[in-house]
């Protein structure tokens, strides 16, 4: 029975092969086993070139994946807000309210104001 990377051109077999490996370690990020190889780039831009690649580290669908649920999390907090807005039954004015924005109606509010003023 023959293996199917007999069937693969030379220089892909030669990227596969046990023989072209620098380097075997674990990963510091993700903690998974990798491996360095050397690599000669058949075809592409790159072409006749060689270089070493690294295989089996996560760290960038590790960080991918953060940046996904990150992502998530923010759309489903805009959603129920977007919701809360829609479906709210306060007036327009108290969603538009602060204490930035209060004006004091009666002299009594006025009074109550400059007191409060003072103290701080």
């Amino acid at each position: 029975m023959k293996k199917a990377c007999t069937h693969l051109p030379p220089t892909i077999q030669a990227m596969t092969s046990d023989s072209n490996i620098i380097n075997r370690m674990v990963c510091r990020g993700c903690h998974e086993k990798i491996t360095v190889r050397r690599v000669f780039i058949p075809f592409g831009p790159e072409k006749g070139t060689e270089k070493e690649l690294t295989y089996g580290c996560r760290c960038e669908d590790i960080e991918l994946a953060k940046n996904v649920l990150k992502r998530r999390k923010e759309l489903e907090r805009k959603r129920i807000y977007q919701i809360f807005d829609r479906e709210s039954l306060l007036n327009q004015d108290l969603l538009e309210s602060s204490f930035d924005s209060y004006t004091p109606r009666t002299e009594s509010q006025k009074i109550c104001i400059r007191a409060s003023e003072t103290v701080l």
